[in-house]
């Protein structure tokens, strides 16, 4: 149908294209002078309307209405009120036949582009039970799946017609789940993934993993629909990407997303077995004479007979027959999409055996999924008991809290149409007799539903934003155990209970508000517990049982199949916090450190004195910010600057040494001074801690420069004898010019507390004494926001 539409659509834009020039230079003159003659003409009449119901009419309507009596003016205008409502709404158009039959016995043959997001927009905003349930009915129609009615009667399904049906119960939590969409999803799409490649399907882990390679596959399986949106078979995977968009938080299914946001219901995983179903079928309408589930159980000759038929509708395992036919269809016709999508997920081939282990595992979930269903009669859902989005507290004011509720069971209006639904169908007492002999829990009657409602527990999980901007407060919930996060459910009334987490924000680690304002989630997951779902070793020795064979799982996946239908039957629900922090703004520090050092020492000796004295001065110029690293704890900034830095020092001594044997005196005299100094680029390092007080601490490393200078060495000795023949006085002088530099070893950790009230600026002072020498450090430093900084973040 698409082709030739697509071969008209090119004609039509050829045939434009070739009368465009002669319409413009030709035609459009004409038509714009006609226009002007005819507004001419249309401003002529009016003129003339106009005077003639100024001089003629109005005055007769006047003089009509002055010679009728009062009563008789009241009766003729209300009889003209009527008739203008009459005919409006008699008017064609008007009034239409907005109820749309849940079980139509006529095929879905028309398709528009925008029948998929119609339908989901309905669906998820359903405000009714009944509602969802008819939305549901027709969503799986369009998918090609027949609903089998209470007495057992399908309905008609959109060709090409998948080989299963959905039964009234299963259609009847479909819809508890699916008017809860935005909240709600059983699987996550890794969850899903290693689902499918436990039953065996067949990922290629040396192109990508499991998860990334069905995420790729729906983006490619999407993105041809969209090419062909009037396709029956391209309503599954744009029905997909709607119901994507419609959680909280959206996903798009062609985006860029991790596999662990998009979380998938019971609808959308049976939408997409449904297609790999319909990919192998003729392309013919559902058989009307498919099996009645439930009429005839008293008499059949085995009371799971139904059950096992309605298991074993679905294509389950057909060996390389099924993958023979699967790669006939695949590309083109019914499984439309499906190879270009394989093929962008890096699937190498797609060849008949390939292709059978893919049917096989897709047939194995889709029963585990159906059976699952049944025992998911209770929705859940999840608010938000708080300003949503939230602002942070910063550090200095009183922290914040949030609370999720989870709301499990149903509305009094959907209690009533849920009960009479379920009530009023024979499939349920089927079922019911064959899950007894088969050892599974029987299924709830609706009034037993809620019955237990207090018994029922939800564990609670953070699955985004935990840690970082919110935690679970141990304090203000109450949990069952010690070290499990397990909530009792307070009972509301027969069919309704809640429970509440109360989840604790972490502090906004900006100084304050003044920089860049961000959003982040906070999302808590609800598991629910109603002990109706079979537990995992009732599942494991129903399925060795006999179940297996119906299920088609063998020994070696038993555990797995039972741990799937566990999962897939809890209902779980998401709650979404977004809440707003800021980063600090873009900006330096700058400021100034500064160190001075004295050194002096005076010494006697036996044969003299020394004195020694040096000064050290440095002054760090801070001008930037080199680079920023912010983590939960620190805040890491490289500073830089430039230093400057000046050295002297002065040494002197004198001596006298006299020496009696040989009757000489000598006399020694050495000075020894130098200075230096420096200019040049610097760096050092802020850190600022992140207290839980609301006084954050600070430490700057800084290390003085060294200071190269120039060290002069000058000596006199005086000789002179004492004894002996006189001899003349001797004196020597030395002079050395040497090149050192000043090593100052030690680091400066320069710390203190930030002040809540003026955070954006540090100083203080620290005094150091060692030995004869004292060192005086001062700094202060300002925060100075500059959005044009190019700092950078780590």
């Amino acid at each position: 149908m698409s082709d030739w539409r697509s071969r008209l659509a090119q004609a039509s834009k050829t045939a434009w294209k070739m009368a465009w020039p002669f319409l413009r230079h030709k035609v459009y003159p004409v038509i714009v002078t006609l226009v002007r003659i005819l507004l001419v003409f249309l401003g002529w009449a009016a003129a003339k309307l106009w005077s003639w119901c100024r001089g003629t009419l109005f005055p007769a309507i006047r003089s009509v209405y002055l010679r009728t009596p009062p009563k008789r003016r009241l009766i003729a205008i209300a009889l003209i009120v009527v008739i203008v409502v009459t005919a409006t709404l008699f008017a064609p158009g008007v009034i239409t036949n907005r109820s749309a039959s849940t079980e139509s016995e006529e095929p879905l043959s028309e398709y528009e582009a925008s029948v998929a997001a119609t339908l989901a927009n309905r669906l998820f905003a359903a405000e009714s039970y009944k509602d969802a349930s008819s939305g549901v009915r027709d969503v799986l129609a369009l998918a090609g799946i027949s609903t089998v009615s209470g007495k057992g009667k399908p309905s008609q399904a959109a060709a090409p017609a998948a080989s299963f049906t959905v039964l009234v119960p299963e259609a009847a939590n479909l819809a508890l789940e699916a008017r809860h969409r935005p909240e709600a999803g059983r699987l996550t799409l890794t969850e899903f993934a290693d689902m499918l490649e436990g039953l065996g399907f067949p990922f290629e882990h040396e192109v990508m993993d499991a998860a990334e390679q069905l995420q790729a596959f729906l983006s490619g399986w999407v993105s041809a629909a969209r090419t062909r949106p009037d396709d029956p078979t391209s309503f599954v995977p744009l029905f997909l990407a709607e119901s994507a968009k419609s959680q909280h938080p959206s996903v798009d299914l062609t985006g860029d997303y991790e596999p662990d946001q998009l979380r998938l219901s019971m609808l959308d995983m049976q939408l997409f077995f449904s297609a790999f179903d319909r990919a192998m079928q003729s392309g013919q309408p559902g058989n009307e004479t498919a099996f009645v589930l439930g009429i005839n159980t008293a008499h059949a000759a085995e009371p799971c007979t139904d059950v096992k038929n309605w298991l074993g509708q679905t294509f389950g395992d057909k060996g390389k027959v099924a993958g023979e036919i699967l790669q006939a269809a695949l590309g083109e016709g019914t499984g439309f999409g499906m190879k270009e999508a394989f093929l962008s997920a890096g699937f190498k081939e797609l060849g008949a055996d390939q292709l059978s282990k893919m049917i096989t595992s897709i047939g194995i979930a889709n029963k585990l999924l159906k059976l699952a269903t049944l025992y998911s009669q209770v929705q859940l859902d999840i608010t938000v008991d708080s300003e949503n989005p939230l602002q942070k507290h910063l550090e200095s004011e009183e922290p914040k809290f949030t609370a999720f509720t989870a709301h499990a069971g149903v509305s009094d209006a959907d209690w009533e149409r849920y009960k009479k639904d379920i009530s009023s169908s024979d499939i349920v007492r089927s079922l019911r007799d064959c899950f007894n002999i088969a050892g599974l829990p029987v299924l709830n009657d609706v009034g037993d539903l809620g019955k237990d409602a207090a018994n029922w527990t939800v564990e609670w999980r953070l699955v985004e934003g935990g840690e970082e901007h919110g935690t679970i407060s141990l304090q203000n919930n109450k949990f069952l155990l010690p070290g499990q996060l397990e909530m009792q459910l307070q009972q509301e009334d027969d069919h309704k209970a809640s429970a509440t987490l109360v989840v604790d924000l972490t502090p906004d680690k900006a100084k304050d508000r003044s920089g860049p304002e961000k959003t982040a989630r906070v999302t808590a997951q609800a598991s629910l517990d109603t002990s109706s779902a079979p537990g995992l070793g009732t599942l494991i020795n129903t399925v060795k049982g006999g179940m297996g064979d119906v299920l088609g799982i063998t020994d070696a996946i038993v555990e797995l199949a039972a741990g799937m239908i566990q999962s897939i039957a809890t209902p779980k629900a998401y709650g979404t916090l977004e809440v707003i922090y800021h980063d600090d703004p873009k900006g330096n520090w700058v400021g100034t450190i500064s160190y001075e050092y004295e050194y002096s020492l005076a010494e006697d000796t036996a044969d003299g004195t020394s004195q020694t004295s040096s000064a050290y001065s440095a002054t760090i110029n801070i001008t930037g910010t080199k680079r920023r690293a912010v983590t939960a704890l620190e805040d890491l900034n490289w500073l830089t600057g430039t230093a400057t830095a000046d050295y002297t020092m002065d040494t002197t001594s004198h001596a006298v040494i006299e020496t009696e044997f040989l009757c000489l005196t000598e006399t020694f005299d050495t000075s020894i001074k130098g200075s230096g100094s420096m200019s040049e680029p610097y760096e050092a390092t802020l850190n600022i801690s992140v207290a839980t007080n609301g006084n954050g601490g600070y430490s700057i490393s800084a290390r003085p420069p060294d200071v190269p200078y120039e060290q002069t060495n000058k000596s006199t000795v005086v000789r002179v004898r004492t004894c002996g023949t006189p001899q003349p006085n001797s004196e020597d002088e030395f002079t050395d010019q040497l090149d050192f530099s000043v090593p100052i070893e030690s680091l400066l950790v320069l710390s203190g507390k930030i002040d809540p009230s003026n955070p954006h600026e540090i100083q203080g002072s620290k005094t150091v004494t060692e030995d004869n020498g004292t060192g005086t450090a001062k700094w202060n430093l300002k925060w100075v926001p500059d959005d044009s900084d190019e700092s950078e973040k780590e």
